[in-house]
């Protein structure tokens, strides 16, 4: 409900029926102010209700593999949104689940990745170091396959 305002079917299509809560993450501007109280929102729930950080990794690795069902602006939203749920230490949210599902080779091959993960690193290194987004990476064992973001035709040893 917080990223689309609403049920989501299967896929994450959005079904029009009903009404939409008025403050979700798709429907905000792709900007960090936009998106950071929902941010807030999420982390107060989850102090509160710690059971349901499994749920959130389940939404965001759903999400992260059907990154080709989002526009462009949308896509740009889920990255905002991840980089500052891991900007803020959102207490429970591993990273290696929101890295992992990034490597399917469909949404590589399409350049979406390449996108998603550039829009994140931007935002991240807005309120972070460098050493930061490293630690991240290692952590969401990522540090040695970044090659793999890349669609094949663009990578290269340099």
């Amino acid at each position: 409900v917080v990223f689309t305002g609403g049920r989501t079917q299967t896929g994450t299509i959005k079904p029009e029926e009903g009404q939409r809560h008025a403050y979700s993450v798709l429907d905000c501007e792709p900007k960090r102010e936009a998106i950071l109280p929902s941010v807030l929102y999420i982390q107060k729930i989850l102090r509160r209700r710690p059971f349901l950080i499994k749920s959130l990794e389940n939404v965001m690795r759903r999400f992260l593999q059907s990154l080709e069902l989002f526009e462009e602006n949308e896509r740009k939203k889920l990255a905002i949104f991840t980089a500052l749920t891991f900007s803020q230490k959102l207490s429970g949210l591993p990273p290696e689940t929101v890295f992992q599902p990034l490597l399917k080779d469909s949404l590589v091959a399409k350049g979406l990745v390449l996108l998603f993960i550039t829009d994140f690193f931007k935002e991240y290194l807005v309120e972070n170091s460098l050493d930061d987004l490293i630690s991240l990476l290692k952590r969401g064992k990522m540090e040695d396959n970044l090659l793999e973001f890349l669609p094949t035709a663009k990578r290269s040893a340099e």
